[in-house]
């Protein structure tokens, strides 16, 4: 399927946290050593497997706007990073007729 980087932050200690349009988040190591530029921790468990939020094939562009938009970086703790993250009720919405606003 594929995924696509929605947004990229660093912290002091050189930790990227990369957040997913629709696969979770991954932190990537940028110092310098053996796992320069690899992935070093990732989540997708609140991404993927839920009925109530995986996304039917016919209206695959709404993972465009799902999961995690922005990332921001703790100013005092390395490691630390904040994620905004956008949900919607795909069941209400896409099943029962609702509006994006009331989903």
């Amino acid at each position: 399927q594929g995924s696509i980087i929605r947004d990229l932050a660093c912290d002091v200690g050189n930790l990227c946290l990369v957040t997913l349009s629709w696969d979770g988040i991954v932190v990537i190591d940028a110092n310098e050593g053996q796992n320069r530029l690899k992935i070093v921790a990732e989540h997708s468990a609140t991404f993927k497997g839920s009925t109530a939020t995986e996304i039917p094939a016919g209206v695959d562009y709404i993972r465009m706007v799902s999961g995690a938009q922005k990332v921001v970086p703790s100013r005092t703790q390395a490691g630390r990073f904040f994620a905004e993250r956008w949900s919607f009720d795909v069941a209400a919405w896409y099943h029962h007729g609702k509006t994006l606003s009331e989903s």
